[in-house]
């Protein structure tokens, strides 16, 4: 209890100081941003959350996170954040988004395919050329900057360099990434519209 100087009375600081009860919820606070985008395949680390509550102190090892990120599988995932106090009063859940945006791995075992892309940048054929081990099937994925596919082949390649051209006219201007998948591997670069 406190007094209050202004009418020189008596007043409850809150309802525990009435019943001697704990009504108040704890405070949940998300660390790091509340939205993160990451690449397929790479590795996240969640920031967490911390939680404090105003009898129990520091209640951040109570919390119950669900994390249903799936990091080789693009896709929006949430990250829900809850925690209660000793009196049972739950704090407000929050949430972290994670996108996990298709972008492309890259392995570099498969780095002996040197990729040349010209004209870089491109106005309406893009030509392809990379070195491949051996005889392989190869997956050509072009996607834009958010990682959406705008065009996909799958080609049969010859041990030594293989050029495979693509039409980029009904493309936008902007920036783009192609990915070869090869039996050992992905390989990457960008080029631009």
């Amino acid at each position: 209890m406190y007094f209050s100087f202004s009418n020189w009375k008596l007043e409850p600081r809150d309802r525990a100081d009435i019943d001697g009860n704990d009504h108040s919820a704890p405070v949940l606070i998300l660390k790091g941003k509340d939205t993160v985008i990451v690449t397929r395949g790479t590795v996240y680390n969640d920031a967490g959350a911390t939680a404090f509550d105003n009898l129990d102190g520091n209640i951040t090892p109570n919390i119950v996170i669900l994390n249903s990120v799936n990091i080789a599988a693009p896709g929006t995932y949430n990250i829900t954040y809850n925690v209660k106090d000793k009196a049972g009063n739950m704090a407000p859940e929050v949430r972290r988004v994670v996108i996990v945006q298709a972008g492309a791995g890259i392995n570099p075992a498969a780095a002996t395919a040197a990729v040349l892309l010209y004209p870089n940048p491109v106005n309406n054929v893009l030509n392809i050329s990379f070195n491949s081990a051996k005889e392989d099937q190869a997956i050509i994925t072009i996607t834009d900057i958010n990682g959406k596919i705008v065009s996909e082949g799958h080609y049969n390649v010859n041990k030594g360099m293989s050029r495979i051209s693509f039409n980029t006219a009904a493309l936008s201007r902007g920036i783009y990434l192609v990915n070869i998948k090869l039996s050992d591997g992905n390989i990457a670069e960008r080029f631009m519209k």
